[in-house]
C-alpha cells in the first residue's frame, strides 16, 4: 500500500454551540476513522494519532 498525504475532513461547530470552545467532528479520508472533538487539544490528538497509524473511531 502506497503511503500519501493524509487527509482530513473536519467540521467546526459554531462558536455559541461548543462554549466558547473549538469543538466539532473529524474524519480521517483514507481509513474513515472518526471522532468528536471538544478542544483543539482532542482534534490534534486525532490528527497525531492517525497520523501514526492508530485512528479509532469514536
Amino acid at each position: 500500500m502506497e503511503v500519501g498525504t493524509p487527509s482530513f475532513v473536519i467540521w467546526i461547530d459554531p462558536p455559541e454551540a461548543a462554549d466558547g470552545d473549538l469543538a466539532g467532528r473529524v474524519e480521517h479520508v483514507q481509513t474513515s476513522a472518526r471522532s468528536s472533538f471538544r478542544s483543539a487539544a482532542e482534534l490534534l490528538a486525532f490528527l497525531d494519532a492517525c497520523r501514526r497509524g492508530q485512528g479509532q473511531d469514536e
